[in-house]
């Protein structure tokens, strides 16, 4: 399944892409070939895209433009496990994916990344392959289809880190948190002004936050102007998985826990 992908800005549909194949999510799927399945009104219909198709992968990243037509792919790890840093857009009209070749970040998985409906664009932090792991962050157009580095990770900034999340929330800012490498799992959250295009250590001073962990969700709550994370590995701190739930308010700085008496059963690398 996606492991990173802010969908606040999709008006009528949502994309959602993995191992090679697409399908659509939404109220009123258009006709197709496809077998449905109805539950409480909400239908899935698998597509079938003509052309060339991006090889099998897990780990990697997806980001929607503005418009909700056009999915961004990349990177992951291929079926042996082997980083890639190839790029795809795939375009719902014509029901077709397309390889670009631009240059852009080096191969890696496990990257934090979110759609950038201000920008019509996509970020993207963070990373690993192999033994190295990366902290700096780019940003993809989709108005030109190409990469642009933003940061490099030197300075201020995050340590590098696999297996994090991230948002884009309504101030322009890039929200990462949690992580981790081989030294262990992070608990810090970071905000990148895309406008200055500057990093900002937000960690809260008090010890209340989501315990150390790596492979969870992040998304981001326009409505109620917070970041929502989900689950994880906390392996070495706490569970393993997790199935917590956490909310983050940038303006007040806080983390607040809101795990009901019931819900999903723990996992890591949900979507």
């Amino acid at each position: 399944m996606p492991h990173q992908s802010d969908l606040h800005s999709l008006t009528r549909r949502k994309l959602l892409a993995a191992a090679g194949a697409v399908a659509v999510a939404g109220f009123a799927p258009h006709a197709g070939t496809g077998v449905a399945q109805t539950n409480r009104g909400v239908t899935w219909e698998e597509l079938a895209p003509g052309g060339a198709l991006p090889i099998p992968r897990w780990d990697h990243m997806l980001a929607v433009d503005e418009s909700g037509q056009r999915l961004l792919l990349f990177g992951g790890r291929d079926g042996n496990g082997a980083a890639l840093n190839d790029t795809w857009l795939f375009d719902l009209e014509s029901m077709t994916w397309t390889q670009l070749t631009v240059a852009g970040p080096d191969a890696r998985f496990g990257v934090a990344a979110a759609s950038d409906p201000n920008r019509n664009s996509a970020v993207l932090f963070g990373g690993q392959v192999g033994d190295v792991f990366y902290n700096d962050v780019w940003s993809f157009s989709f108005d030109s289809a190409t990469w642009t580095q933003l940061h490099a990770g030197d300075g201020a900034a995050p340590g590098a880190r696999y297996g994090l999340g991230g948002v884009v929330d309504d101030a322009n800012r890039f929200i990462v948190s949690h992580g981790f490498t081989f030294a262990g799992r992070f608990d810090d959250t970071w905000s990148f002004d895309l406008n200055v295009q500057v990093w900002t250590d937000v960690t809260p001073v008090e010890t209340i936050r989501p315990l150390n962990r790596c492979l969870h969700e992040q998304v981001w709550d326009a409505t109620n102007g917070v970041m929502i994370l989900y689950a994880g590995c906390s392996s070495g701190f706490g569970p393993c998985p997790q199935g917590d739930t956490w909310a983050f308010s940038p303006d007040a700085g806080n983390w607040v826990e809101l795990t009901p008496s019931s819900g999903p059963e723990a996992r890591s690398n949900p979507a």
